[in-house]
């Protein structure tokens, strides 16, 4: 009997898809997203525009706190992400950071990864990141990375 992961790719392909439909914020995955920042890289060239970034972090099985069957399909994962806020002053990169973190902890109900049903158990943002100058653009801007945990488990039923 072979045991795969989970389809990690299809898991962070949800979320993306639940964070851009349920907030309008210009998302990237990985990377900034085209149109984000400045364009070019400074105000000289035109307004900046908001952006934020997922990023696909460790995933770990079995969740913490859902014991694993030894010998059975795995039953439980706990994946994180990070998503950073990009925006022109430290409060708004905060502002920016908080709807995002409004939305991803709605997330819920059952998923279908690569054919195999799952059911979100709990989505949370352990860590409340701070917000940081970068000065990679110029003028500078500012930039908050939360941490976010989706812990799901096997749905048996389905």
């Amino acid at each position: 009997m072979t045991n795969p992961p989970i389809h990690r790719p299809a898991l962070t392909t949800a979320l993306f898809d639940f964070l851009v439909a349920g907030t309008g914020v210009l998302l990237g995955r990985g990377i900034a997203p085209p149109g984000g920042g400045w364009p070019q890289g400074n105000s000289r060239n035109g307004p900046w525009v908001d952006y934020a970034v997922l990023k696909t972090g460790q995933a770990v099985t079995p969740s913490p706190g859902l014991p694993e069957r030894i010998g059975r399909v795995r039953t439980s994962w706990q994946v994180s992400y990070q998503i950073t806020s990009h925006s022109t002053a430290e409060s708004l990169s905060d502002i920016l950071a908080q709807t995002l973190r409004a939305v991803v902890v709605t997330w819920d109900g059952d998923l279908t990864l690569d054919g195999v049903g799952w059911t979100l158990e709990e989505v949370d943002v352990p860590t409340l990141g701070p917000p940081e100058r970068d000065d990679s653009t110029d003028p500078a801007h500012w930039r908050v990375t939360d941490a976010v945990s989706v812990r799901l488990s096997r749905d048996r039923t389905r």
